[in-house]
């Protein structure tokens, strides 16, 4: 059965499990063989769709501050206004390091950074929402200096063919990376900047999730949430479930390392840092990307000093370095391969899941406390004292970061040299597959067809998961005892005890659902968003559930968030026998009515629900 799976175009691998009379097909996609561009496109329009609602309801920009929409994965909470200053603080100070002239940033967004950029520089925005762009210009034209030096664009952020070639010196694509539907998606948007960079122009890609770390962050949020009774193995099927879930975008600093073949010479990584609360430090990082080698400054580094930043007595090396550096003005000291103690942590849970030695969450926590290593916050006011300033650098190893401290300017040769990466194909293995239920649910049904008729019955699996990844023992090998359980999310709540629908209603919810998340069933008692739902599935369930005569809105979703929940809340509305649909309005011309007060649509109630707290809808 395995071998013929893996025969499917579009299977890169599978395992298939028996238990219980059951057959359960395990299967990893092939990245190379996606749904094309017309997916893409509809992920892009559906996020387009958001943010206009969103933005709809902020109205007029008052300040240079909106951060509506951010929330906190840990908490549901908004992120605190400290750290996001924080955050915005050292975003636009990376990117004033680059002196730019004329910016052109893909993602202005609310204008966190255009703000702040526009006053130093010419600025052109571009943004796929509509709102968004006509709340930001009403924020510039309210100010008459900035008539002839910002320009506002709506348009898919690949589409750039109005820019001409090499007319800006400065590109900035920042925190908006993980909205990218994929791989394939980013390499054309990174295409489309390097074309209308100038020679000797700077690429400034931000807040970008980096994958070597996905697994780790979805332990710590898991982790952070668990409740003192839930075992390891709760807590391990949780972020597996996560993970199939993970809808951003999530790129190898890799790829940014191989883009010579664009024009690019050299790239420095940098990661965030920051309030450790939140997932805006540490888990994220900055890169820059020139066109052409950084001019040298006037006052050239002149000796570096390297130390073992994971060596016992490292402090002490560290200060005395600095004190003996310091007369020569232009010298630099290294902290090779500094632990960050939260990522370290993270990692080190992670670790501990995935190889089954953590028997209780105590166990994990234990091992947590003991974690070393220092923040770069931590190390600024060793700098601050000696009169060095500090950048960090991404380490070699994942949760690792180089610490430089240097006088003046930040010498150039810390850049690295850009390689050349064969980018035809997206770079599947340098990013990770956003969830997509419709096609996760189009790969199990084309799996199906291709089963059919060349096996016998008997040897068709009857359920289907698709992972990103299988676990692995300890010699390689798939360990199957670890594959997750079919319908996570109905764990320990069969059909015998109510999870199954109890009747028609029911059925067409299930169904419903289970067309929209991309799933083979779905238990009546499950919660949406714990089933991999989010803002924008919830208002494509609403759409599909009124097509099908079940009256609901996204607001609804948000507020019954089970199927049992809604069929309930259906038959208040609607006396008629249990089975039986309920008849769509019939819509009525008033005319006079038009001046009148009039309800919120579906993605209006979804944005006022989101930001109360039901549900975030994201970053």
């Amino acid at each position: 059965i395995e071998a013929k799976l893996t025969t499917h175009p579009g299977v890169k691998d599978a395992v298939v499990t028996a238990a219980n009379n059951h057959l359960t097909a395990y299967l990893i996609p092939d990245a190379s063989h996606d749904t094309g561009g017309e997916g893409d496109r509809l992920r892009v329009s559906e996020w387009e769709n958001v943010f206009n609602a969103m933005r709809s309801e902020v109205g007029v920009i008052g300040d240079d501050f909106d951060t509506t929409g951010w929330i906190s994965t840990y908490t549901d909470a908004p992120i605190p206004d400290e750290a996001m200053r924080q955050w915005v603080d050292e975003t636009v100070r990376r990117i004033l390091e680059c002196s730019p002239a004329h910016v052109l940033e893909i993602g202005c967004g609310t204008g966190l950074l255009a703000t702040r950029i526009a006053p130093r520089a010419r600025y052109t925005g571009v943004d796929v929402s509509a709102e968004t762009l006509a709340t930001l210009q009403a924020y510039f034209d309210a100010r008459p200096e900035y008539a002839d030096r910002v320009r506002l664009l709506h348009r898919d952020a690949r589409d750039l063919a109005d820019v001409e070639d090499g007319v800006v010196d400065c590109v900035i694509v920042n925190s908006v990376s993980q909205y990218f539907p994929s791989g394939a998606y980013l390499v054309d948007l990174l295409r489309e900047a390097a074309r209308v960079l100038s020679d000797d122009g700077t690429l400034f890609v931000g807040d970008v999730r980096d994958l070597r770390l996905l697994r780790a962050f979805h332990t710590s949020v898991e982790l952070f949430q668990a409740g003192a009774t839930d075992s390891v193995d709760e807590l391990t099927e949780r972020v597996t479930q996560r993970g199939l879930q993970e809808s951003e975008l999530a790129i190898s600093p890799e790829l940014f390392r191989g883009l010579r073949g664009l024009g690019f010479s050299t790239v420095s990584m940098r990661p965030k840092t920051g309030d450790p609360t939140t997932e805006m430090a540490d888990y994220r990082y900055d890169v820059i990307l020139r066109r052409s080698p950084a001019v040298a400054h006037a006052e050239a580094p002149g000796h570096v000093t390297v130390l073992d930043g994971q060596a016992e007595a490292v402090i002490d090396e560290l200060r005395a370095a600095l004190d003996e550096a310091t007369p020569h003005g232009s010298a630099a000291v290294i902290l090779r391969g500094v632990r960050n103690p939260r990522l370290w942590r993270d990692l080190r849970a992670t670790d501990h899941l995935e190889s089954g030695s953590a028997h209780t969450l105590e166990d994990v926590a234990t091992d947590q406390s003991a974690a070393a290593g220092f923040r770069t916050d931590d190390l600024r006011a060793v700098a601050h004292d000696a009169g060095w300033l500090i950048e960090a650098f991404l380490g070699e190893a994942p949760g690792a970061a180089d610490i430089v401290f240097y006088h003046g300017h930040l010498p150039d040769h810390l850049s690295e040299e850009c390689s050349t990466l064969d980018l035809d194909d997206g770079v599947p293995e340098l990013v990770n597959r956003p969830a997509a239920p419709q096609f996760t649910g189009r790969l199990v049904e084309s799996v199906r067809e291709h089963l059919t008729g060349t096996l016998p019955s008997y040897m068709l699996p009857e359920r289907y998961l698709v992972l990103d990844r299988f676990p692995l023992s300890a010699n390689g090998k798939v360990d199957r005892g670890r594959l997750p359980a079919p319908d996570l999310d109905d764990t320990g709540d069969g059909p015998e005890n109510g999870a199954a629908p109890r009747n028609l209603r029911e059925e067409r919810l299930s169904a419903v659902w289970c067309d929209v998340l991309g799933r083979q069933s779905i238990g009546i008692h499950t919660d949406f968003f714990h089933a991999g739902g989010d803002s924008l599935l919830a208002v494509r369930t609403a759409a599909a559930a009124a097509s099908n005569g079940l009256p609901l809105t996204a607001a609804d979703i948000f507020a019954h968030p089970t199927v049992a929940a809604q069929a309930v809340l259906l038959a208040t509305r609607d006396h008629a026998p249990e089975g039986q649909a309920s008849a769509l309005p019939r819509l009525v011309s008033e005319p006079g009515a038009r001046f009148e007060p009039f309800g919120l649509t579906d993605l209006q109630q979804a944005y006022l629900l989101g930001r109360g707290g039901f549900f975030a809808l994201g970053n």
